[in-house]
């Protein structure tokens, strides 16, 4: 339920490295890898952000899993799972939700069903 789903040949589709900065919109049908930095905004399916990335935007995906830092507000249809390396600041909301012990996170979490959004 909390792995990164990637495509039908289990390839991620978009990476974005370590020393690479993003301003602006990253917008993807497909899964994206973030260890680098994002100042903006996410529109993909499913995201992971490694223990190096760092995101200042607003995500919005299917699934999401966070190792490192976002500063802005997390909207998943599915899963948001906030790792024990993670700190968000910000609010999450999704169909579930799991902040495991030792992550730092700052927000307003809501849970919801398929029917109710």
């Amino acid at each position: 339920m909390f792995k990164l789903h990637t495509s039908q040949d289990d390839t991620v589709e978009t990476s974005i490295a370590m020393n690479c900065t993003l301003v602006g919109t990253l917008k993807t049908s497909g899964n994206v890898v973030m260890a680098g930095r994002i100042d903006g905004n996410i529109e993909v399916e499913h995201l992971q952000i490694q223990a190096s990335g760092s995101v200042h935007a607003n995500v919005h995906a299917t699934t999401c899993i966070v190792h490192g830092e976002v500063k802005g507000s997390i909207s998943a249809r599915n899963s948001i799972l906030v790792s024990p390396s993670a700190k968000v600041l910000g609010d999450i909301e999704a169909t579930t939700i799991r902040i495991e012990q030792g992550a730092f996170f700052k927000g307003t979490s809501n849970t919801f069903t398929d029917t109710y959004e």
